[in-house]
């Protein structure tokens, strides 16, 4: 999966750098933006830019080439209940369900939420497409219109803490998320866990102090410090969990 993703970036890179244009990717995933950032050696004669409409946009579009002038070609579409009064708080799940629409999950980015009105960023030539056929989610009617807001995605987070016998990233896995070792292993080993957005087969692997791991299917952590030993000698350790 890894070298047929790169032979796409790198295709794209290369035209763009032989023909002297700016070419862009559809909508890349965490992981995938997290690989091309991993990656900035490889592609050194024509590096690419990360953008997904606002700031802390997870899901990315990769431009390539110089032109800083080219915009990403991203538009924004608001969602927006039609009798808020009826809405019961949609989820993230509510608005990715009524999005896919038959459309592939790469040109849509982000979707953000403010009481119960949607920002989805999209690719432009979509923005059209979504205004007229999505019209509801779930029994909510709904109206879709592109908007010049670029609202950036705002992530609570909870702070918790435990103590662990070492900072080791199964250690840490199985301490948050209760898992056994054997559990955890054979997550590793599945390729379910992900540290900073890639992969991570190495359980062994020392965790610091800003690290993200995210466990297919319960959710993610990130380390916010490293406290001193306590007097059995475990390790202090805080960390944010997304609410």
């Amino acid at each position: 999966m890894d070298e047929l993703f790169f032979h796409r970036m790198d295709d794209l890179a290369r035209k763009s750098f032989r023909d002297g244009r700016v070419l862009f990717s559809d909508f890349l995933s965490e992981s995938e933006c997290a690989r091309l950032r991993a990656e900035k050696a490889r592609f050194s004669f024509c590096p690419p830019e990360l953008f997904g409409g606002a700031e802390n946009c997870v899901r990315c579009v990769a431009k390539f080439g110089n032109a800083y002038e080219a915009a990403f070609p991203i538009a924004c579409v608001c969602i927006t209940p039609k009798n808020k009064k009826y809405v019961s708080h949609f989820s993230h799940r509510d608005f990715l369900g009524a999005l896919s629409l038959g459309l592939e999950r790469s040109v849509i980015g982000d979707v953000v939420i403010f009481d119960d009105v949607g920002y989805c960023y999209c690719l432009a030539h979509i923005a059209p497409y979504l205004e007229e056929h999505l019209t509801s989610i779930g029994k909510t009617a709904v109206v879709c219109k592109r908007t010049e807001e670029r609202p950036s995605p705002v992530r609570n987070y909870r702070e918790e803490s435990t103590t662990v016998s070492s900072l080791r990233c199964d250690c840490i896995v199985c301490a948050v998320f209760h898992f056994s070792r054997a559990e955890a292993l054979e997550l590793f080993r599945n390729e379910k866990i992900t540290l900073n957005g890639l992969p991570c087969s190495e359980n062994a692997k020392e965790l610091k102090e800003g690290d993200c791991v995210a466990v297919r299917g319960k959710g993610k952590l990130i380390v916010s410090a490293v406290g001193a030993l306590t007097k059995k000698e475990r390790i202090r350790l805080c960390y944010k969990l997304p609410e």
